[in-house]
């Protein structure tokens, strides 16, 4: 297919009987300076990848269901580097999945049935530092989280979700060079859940909430447990200029290893503001902090602070800058501080309606592990 009939293609979006389907494709190549992000011996290497997408929604006076999802694969075509083996192109490509849906059943009625899946599937490469691997790891992520409950609405404004949700967690940990044979660590949990939103503003809500949960894990350091957690805050344009997210809370975490039962609590934050001083202008500062159990040590705690500008400029053409640092703090079987600090910077060009070309490089850094420099060049169709 030709260019030209791909830019036609990506002009129409597909609607039929309240539902309509918004179906895209990226594809795009990425030089990775230091693979595995260690300090010593970085393997340069380079991938293609492509990215089918689709965001979906269907609307009826009985339903409401969307989803977005979308699976990568990144295929390594070549890598560079002292020691590296002769076919770890082949071994270091890798496929990635994220998807959500959310049903609502009777959105009109006092009492609905709310129904949400979130999944994912996320490798990424870093050196292990154990002995035989050639200080290199594949980590592979699985998580989903269901969630199942019944949407109590009094009037247009407030609403509460009253349910509960199950979650899968596992991890798997393939040593180099050949990266057979991943280590897996496995974690369910299980708990009721209450949320709350008021709208007291037309863009703006009150969010007020709590959850319990039970886990249990295999192959990790943390045997079985407990969490609870509470939060309040405000999300919304609070003036014509000013966009503010914040979310305050509290959880503890009661983890049990060898039989012996842990506590560790914390307040919990989420806090974004951004700022439009002008048409196609967007500053926004950012602060996280929080904690949960770690499967191969204990637990973690962090704090995340970041800041974001975003601009337009003419009417093809944006740009970006994004910078954030990470503090951490490891306890239990391996105890020690650790940082990551990122930036990155992009520019992004309309080549047509629905069409963008995107070039993106930035710098990552691990206290205690190394550093990386990636650089990606793609171009999205979207019908």
């Amino acid at each position: 297919m030709s260019l030209l009939a791909l830019l036609n293609l990506a002009q129409a979006e597909v609607t039929a009987a309240g539902a309509a389907a918004s179906p895209s494709v990226t594809v795009g190549t990425e030089v990775t300076p230091n693979t595995y992000r260690s300090k010593n011996n970085p393997v340069l290497s380079q991938a293609f990848y492509v990215t089918p997408a689709l965001d979906g929604s269907w609307e009826t006076p009985e339903l409401e269901f969307d989803l977005a999802t979308h699976v990568t694969r990144h295929q390594v075509v070549w890598t560079a580097g002292e020691g590296d083996p002769a076919d770890a192109a082949y071994r270091l490509s890798r496929t990635d999945f994220a998807g959500r849906a959310d049903l609502l059943v009777l959105p009109d009625r006092l009492v609905g049935i709310a129904v949400s899946e979130d999944a994912s599937l996320d490798h990424r490469l870093a050196p292990s530092g154990l002995p035989g691997s050639g200080g290199k790891a594949l980590v592979g992520t699985t998580r989903s989280d269901t969630a199942l409950g019944l949407r109590i609405s009094p009037g247009s404004a407030l609403h509460f979700d009253l349910g509960g949700n199950a979650g899968l967690e596992q991890h798997s940990v393939g040593l180099g060079p050949t990266f057979n044979n991943p280590a897996r660590t496995t974690k369910l949990s299980a708990g009721p859940r209450l949320d709350a939103r008021w709208a007291f503003f037309p863009r703006t809500d009150l969010w007020v909430g709590g959850s319990v949960d039970w886990y249990t894990w295999t192959g990790s350091q943390v045997d079985a447990g407990m969490q609870w957690a509470a939060w309040g805050g405000v999300m919304g344009r609070i003036t014509p200029v000013f966009v503010v997210n914040g979310v305050v809370g509290y959880t503890q975490i009661r983890s049990g290893t060898n039989g012996v039962s842990t506590p560790l609590d914390g307040i919990t934050v989420i806090a974004e503001a951004t700022w439009n001083p002008r048409r196609g202008t967007a500053l926004s500062l950012g602060y996280d902090k929080g904690l949960e159990d770690s499967f191969f040590t204990g637990s973690m705690h962090w704090h995340y602070a970041f800041a974001r500008w975003e601009q337009t400029l003419g009417s093809r053409l944006t740009a970006g800058l994004e910078g954030g640092t990470r503090f951490e703090l490891y306890k239990g079987a391996i105890s020690y501080p650790d940082q990551v600090t990122t930036t990155e910077a992009r520019v992004a060009y309309h080549l047509a309606d629905r069409v963008n070309a995107q070039l993106s490089g930035g710098f990552w850094y691990r206290t205690t592990a190394g550093w990386d420099a990636p650089v990606r060049g793609e171009v999205t169709f979207a019908w």
